[in-house]
């Protein structure tokens, strides 16, 4: 008997969304196994069901699925709840098929994620292992250079634990070049089921989806720079993380009798803070965080782009372009005008930080991070902008220009201001990594050799 032959078995996939991703690569880790029966290999194919092309669709693919008795998985992120409309609609297009479903397949194969991770564990005989959670928003710029402390000075050994495929194959490129790969670990998992990570010595967290393992200490990095000051922490968060990371001094928690804070500053800073090279700024950078946004910002880009140069931070990468209507077009026409620049990538880059004199936004959480970062003020009327990083106004045609101009002409009082501000409240601003890494090889990685 040939034991290299490979057995391959197709699972198909419905639909191929972020979760559908999630669920693909969770049933690869689990069914690429080379320790089947005899010692042979399975060779998994996973199917993605995608209805937005009719090469892909249910309908398409619906006689291959029957013909080999497949049972479709369903990629039902019940936790989040996020897609619950559209599992309904797919369940219902499936059983008019007669085609079985299995729709607790997401839970299950995170389950089934966590059994094989701790048998790898514990046949590697590793120890002090530091989950860390990567989330996959911009770039996942959130962890700072964390990880790179720990390896460097510890004897630390890291868990990524990716909520996206683009995550994961980014570290997976990333370990591939460390010289710590031996220590490194990635793997596909859905963060909202991180509880069942038992086996880790610490958790590094980017969210706050799921309910924490009470024998593994929980830190909340986030992916902002969160006000907490005015949020009952214990409340909505007790039963999640242990350790909540601090930012800025006037962003602490309030009345706190079970988490801990770590005064260790926002990671998020620590790469870009690098690249910032002080240049002439010439640009004021619009941030919309929605459609609706857009077009309330509409009339100010407009007049500003009579004076000065615009850059326009586009989400419509994010949200997909459907999403934005009418509101495609009128950006379209916009990038006729030579001083009408478009930043649609992941994070805001280091030039767009460097150039520009202010920022105009609203929801977004960047309205306090943009002045820290660059030292250029924000123009917002959310009642979340601190007041020591720019103007808070109301978003109006009228007298917004003369708000511009002061900025523009006083630019160099406002970074002195700002500076001043940063250094007196913003914690370790630039080694907010190094001052976490500290925290936990002194709380958790020593502690537990020593014990």
């Amino acid at each position: 008997m040939n034991n290299s032959l490979v057995a391959s078995k197709k699972f198909f996939v419905y639909p191929h969304g972020i979760s559908g991703s999630l669920l693909g690569a969770m049933v690869e880790y689990i069914e690429n196994d080379n320790l089947c029966g005899g010692g042979g290999k399975m060779e998994c194919i996973i199917d993605f069901i995608d209805d937005s092309s009719p090469l892909t669709s249910l309908e398409t693919k619906k006689d291959s699925i029957i013909s080999s008795n497949s049972v479709v998985l369903l990629a039902n992120n019940k936790v989040i709840g996020a897609n619950e409309k559209t599992i309904t609609i797919l369940k219902e297009k499936l059983e008019s098929l007669n085609i079985k479903y299995n729709e607790n397949a997401f839970v299950e194969y995170a389950l089934k994620v966590a059994k094989k991770l701790k048998e790898q564990v514990w046949i590697l005989k590793r120890q002090n292992i530091i989950g860390i959670e990567l989330c996959g928003i911009a770039n996942d710029k959130h962890i700072g250079y964390l990880d790179d402390y720990l390896l460097d000075n510890s004897s630390v050994n890291i868990l990524y634990i990716c909520a996206t495929k683009a995550s994961y194959i980014k570290i997976t490129q990333k370990i591939q070049n460390s010289p710590y790969q031996d220590r490194m670990l990635a793997v596909c998992y859905p963060l909202e089921h991180t509880e069942e990570l038992d086996f880790l010595t610490a958790l590094c967290k980017t969210s706050t989806t799921s309910i924490k393992n009470r024998n593994v200490p929980t830190l909340y990095i986030g992916h902002a720079l969160t006000d907490w000051s005015n949020i009952d922490v214990e409340k909505y968060y007790g039963d999640r993380i242990d350790y909540l990371s601090i930012g800025l001094d006037n962003f602490k928690a309030k009345n706190l009798e079970n988490l801990k804070m770590i005064e260790c500053g926002y990671l998020g800073f620590d790469l870009i803070a690098k690249e910032i090279k002080i240049t002439k700024k010439d640009s004021i950078l619009f941030a919309p965080y929605n459609k609706d946004e857009f077009f309330k910002f509409l009339p100010l880009i407009k007049v500003a782009l009579s004076k000065y140069r615009v850059i326009y931070r586009d989400r419509r990468f994010f949200e997909g372009p459907y999403k934005w209507g009418e509101a495609n077009e009128i950006i379209e026409s916009l990038q006729i005008n030579d001083n009408f620049i478009i930043s649609d990538s992941w994070e805001i880059s280091e030039d767009v930080y460097s150039s520009s004199f202010a920022f105009v936004g609203g929801i977004t959480t960047t309205i306090n991070t943009f002045p820290i970062i660059s030292l250029s003020p924000s123009i917002s009327d959310s009642p979340r902008l601190d007041s020591n990083l720019g103007i808070k106004c109301e978003l109006v045609e009228n007298g917004f220009l003369e708000i511009v101009d002061e900025i523009y002409y006083s630019l160099e009082s406002w970074e002195q201001k700002i500076l001043e501000f940063r250094n007196k409240n913003v914690y370790n601003f630039g080694f907010a990594s190094e001052a976490l890494g500290r925290f936990l090889i002194s709380n958790f990685i020593n502690k537990e050799i020593c014990g």
